[in-house]
């Protein structure tokens, strides 16, 4: 079958959207399809697999508003309609703004997959929720990541939808444990054999709630002075965190590791004693909707600490993969990290990991394949 994904986002590119996108190529590879990424083309793909296009869609939120609904139903629609392609994913929702006006000059079948924040966003606002109710008529099917986003697209648009949820690499599933990988990236970061090491790796934005696990840091290290924090990833909020982290005096505590390759993803990961993303809906009206990290770091038998809500409580199994807390509060988040690092509460780690191997991208791809066949 030839295949169309249309994503700002891919890896290279931090987020969940470009694992998404990333991990949905893959799999069509895999299993003999064609497939094209079509892409901004500062996403940089290194995919040598996937045949890219690129456009250049402007930075800025409201000329990209503009250039979707104006230039890119001209510039990539005579493309898309010259290439016929028997499937077209939009896996990230922007890019289903444009398709009721390039409908105008003649249908193009496409499918659009929802992660949760378009939603909320785009519906507070007249002009983005006409033009996307639009775009959701439109399509000849709707994915859904979780069971939150299925019952926000019902809820504001009433449409139903196919779950198809998230996965996890296979490498988070089957690789062993690398030990001389991990002496060396303790002694990358500075960390002792006896160090507690609690994790995150995510795009640096203030709605992973990296902040509320310093303040978290700051209350636990007079009793638990062995406590480390690793901040993986890039993003708007790093220098604010640097700032924060130097304001408490917490260097010896934190470590800003950057990026992290993708063949050491697992490793770092392996590295933790617990994860923690204590997640905050913005005012922004953007949310977790579901957390990819939560589940690969339960893959490899790590609890995590995250908060309910958007879909978050399906990625975290409350007492089973970690804890669900309330709230985003640095008081919470430090009490659930004592609790673990002082051995109160005991995760079975094969329970962990049993939570985070439900979740598998060749199950998501098969989810997407057979709505296809019996739709």
């Amino acid at each position: 079958m030839k295949y169309l994904i249309i994503s700002d986002e891919y890896r290279p590119t931090i987020g969940g959207i470009a694992r998404v996108a990333a991990a949905v190529a893959e799999h069509l590879l895999d299993r003999g399809n064609d497939v094209t990424l079509m892409t901004k083309s500062r996403s940089q793909n290194s995919n040598e697999r996937v045949k890219t296009k690129y456009y250049a869609r402007p930075a800025n939120s409201s000329l990209g508003k503009i250039y979707l609904t104006t230039v890119w139903p001209l510039t990539m629609g005579s493309w898309i309609r010259k290439e016929s392609f028997d499937r077209i994913l939009i896996i990230d929702p922007a890019n289903a703004l444009p398709l009721p006006i390039l409908n105008m000059m003649g249908k193009v079948p496409y499918e659009v997959m929802l992660h949760g924040s378009e939603l909320i966003r785009y519906s507070r606002k007249k002009s983005t929720d006409a033009l996307f109710a639009r775009s959701l008529a439109g399509a000849e099917r709707i994915f859904s990541t979780t069971g939150f986003v299925s019952k926000e697209l019902k809820e504001r648009y009433d449409h139903d939808s196919h779950l198809t949820s998230c996965g996890v690499t296979e490498a988070f599933l089957t690789d062993p444990v690398d030990d001389a990988k991990l002496i060396e990236l303790r002694s990358r970061y500075g960390f002792g054999d006896t160090d507690f090491i609690v994790g995150t790796i995510s795009r640096l934005d203030k709605r992973k709630g990296h902040d509320v696990v310093i303040q978290a840091i700051e209350s636990l290290k007079p009793t638990l002075p062995n406590i480390r924090y690793l901040i993986a990833g890039s993003g708007p909020e790093r220098a604010s965190l640097e700032s924060l982290v130097e304001q408490k005096g917490l260097q010896k505590y934190v470590v800003f590791a950057g990026r992290i390759p993708e063949e050491e993803l697992v490793n770092h990961y392996d590295l933790m004693d617990a994860y923690a993303m204590p997640n905050r809906l913005l005012q922004s009206y953007t949310v977790e909707g579901f957390g990819i990290s939560f589940a690969e770091a339960a893959a490899r038998g790590v609890p995590s600490i995250g908060v309910d809500n958007g879909g978050v409580g399906e990625a975290i199994d409350d007492g089973v993969s970690g804890y669900l807390l309330a709230t985003p509060d640095p008081e919470q988040v430090a009490t659930s990290i004592a609790k673990i690092a002082t051995g109160e509460s005991a995760f079975d780690i094969n329970s962990v990991k049993d939570h985070g191997r439900k979740f598998t991208w060749e199950s998501v791809v098969d989810r997407i394949v057979d709505a296809h066949r019996f739709a």
